[in-house]
């Protein structure tokens, strides 16, 4: 009976299974350290033990009760060039990460993970759709990736979980924050009393070259000085950047 990741479609699992071995011990035969891990398997893993899979921790299940849902579904993504990394929102994400997607009606929630399961947004967009959130992959990579000069695409295997592949990470020096709401710019209003020079008091953010700022809507103009790095960190985490 073969196991399955019911999540991502992984095939490999961490499971309990009884071995013996060697051990370096003192006078009295108490644990110092382990000499030879596996001398011998006493007990090969039980088909009963709890599998869980080594990629994203969920629950393994048997292949064949594997019932797929269209509208809840994870995206497994990678770049396979060594020497290179994937950009989001300024950060270093690595080369590999996970996307799980989930619609309610005609809201779609997308969470972004690195390799090692480690949350990096979350973010929920609305988007009229006819049919499932598998549909709407396209627009799923565009909100994550496209938006950054990204070119990605997604590629079904026989079991139905996804790889989106990157053929070429383009890195951009200037984005702009977009409400996810809505996808337009996201605008503030500036304390009572403070307005732009030509009037206005609407400001929006902007990153050039790493560095968060303050716009003016009116004449994109730059407002105050550029923020702290531990204030830009909060306001590049919120919003969609492109």
């Amino acid at each position: 009976m073969r196991r399955i990741c019911p999540k991502c479609g992984n095939n490999t699992f961490i499971t309990t299974a009884h071995v013996m071995q060697d051990w370096e011990v003192d006078t009295e035969g108490n644990y110092l350290d382990t000499v030879n891990g596996c001398v011998q398997v006493d007990q090969e893993p039980d088909r009963d033990n709890s599998w869980s899979c080594s990629r994203c921790g969920t629950e393994a299940i048997n292949e064949e009760a594997l019932t797929y849902d269209q509208n809840k579904f994870t995206i497994h993504w990678v770049d396979n060039d060594p020497v290179s990394h994937v950009e989001y929102c300024g950060q270093n994400i690595g080369n590999e990460g996970y996307i799980s997607v989930c619609r309610e009606e005609n809201t779609i929630h997308i969470e972004l993970f690195n390799s090692k399961k480690a949350q990096i947004s979350k973010t929920s967009l609305y988007k009229e759709m006819s049919g499932t959130a598998m549909n709407e992959i396209p627009f799923v990579l565009e909100a994550l990736f496209g938006t950054y000069g990204i070119k990605v695409t997604a590629t079904c295997n026989y079991l139905y979980w996804y790889e989106l592949v990157a053929p070429d990470w383009k890195e951009k020096s200037h984005y702009i924050q977009y409400h996810p709401d809505d996808n337009n710019i996201w605008s503030y209003m500036q304390s009572q009393g403070h307005s732009c020079s030509c009037g206005s008091k609407c400001f929006h953010y902007e990153e050039n070259n790493g560095r968060i700022e303050a716009h003016c809507n009116a004449c994109r103009k730059l407002i105050g000085e550029p923020f702290t790095e531990d204030r830009c960190k909060i306001i590049r985490s919120e919003g969609i950047w492109r």
